[in-house]
């Protein structure tokens, strides 16, 4: 089987609007022979022509490496569009139930791998909950879905939140209304849950949902 790190090399080459002359002239060579038998398939450079290629490329060696490991989970027949080379770990702190408020939120026991999302990144103390029970499926969240929560973001009403009333935790849409609050599910076989329990805060804000079957 070919080898694809010749043709992900030849896609990045060609993005860069470098011609195989380019990048053997960047590298030392007099003809583009060697770029042109890599990017066939034919020849795995070693780590130390990786490097002068990066340097032709204008990559880093590490974003290269990663290139070549994408390449190597390629042969063994993953598709690409299921392989991401930039990864980044949510902490899951336990489950979050979808109905009748339950102790829910646990200490991180787990972590959720995911494609890197600069946004996210960006955010503090962000984390994940699996979804558990029906009460929000018409909101496209079901049972073992990950929802991501901010802990920081500011809350308006008809956001997702996950809330506690005492050490109870529920996923609900928030709506604040005079003199209590009204977490209303979205699904008709549940009914809104309406609190001015002094007990009650917002966990957090959902910022995101991942059905988790899309990345297994």
């Amino acid at each position: 089987m070919p080898h694809s790190l010749g043709k992900l090399l030849k896609q990045i080459r060609i993005d860069k609007g470098l011609t195989q002359m380019d990048v053997s002239r960047k590298m030392g060579f007099t003809s583009n022979g060697y770029i042109a038998t890599i990017e066939k398939g034919k020849y795995e450079p070693n780590e130390e022509t990786l490097q002068k290629y990066a340097d032709a490329l204008g990559m880093t060696f590490d974003k290269i490496l990663k290139v070549r490991q994408k390449g190597r989970l390629m042969d063994m027949g993953l598709r690409e569009d299921h392989i991401f080379t930039e990864m980044m770990r949510i902490p899951i702190l336990g489950q979050v139930p979808c109905g009748t408020p339950s102790e829910a939120i646990e200490e991180a026991d787990e972590y959720f791998p995911m494609p890197f999302d600069e946004e996210l990144a960006k955010k503090k103390d962000i984390f994940g909950l699996k979804a558990n029970g029906l009460s929000m499926k018409d909101a496209g969240i079901l049972p073992g879905d990950i929802i991501i929560i901010d802990p920081y973001a500011f809350v308006n009403n008809g956001d997702i939140v996950v809330a506690k009333i005492d050490e109870d935790a529920t996923l609900k849409f928030y709506f604040e209304r005079g003199g209590y609050v009204e977490l209303k599910p979205a699904n008709p076989d549940f009914k809104p849950i309406k609190t001015n329990d002094p007990s009650f805060r917002i966990v957090g804000k959902v910022i995101k949902k991942i059905t988790v079957q899309n990345y297994t």
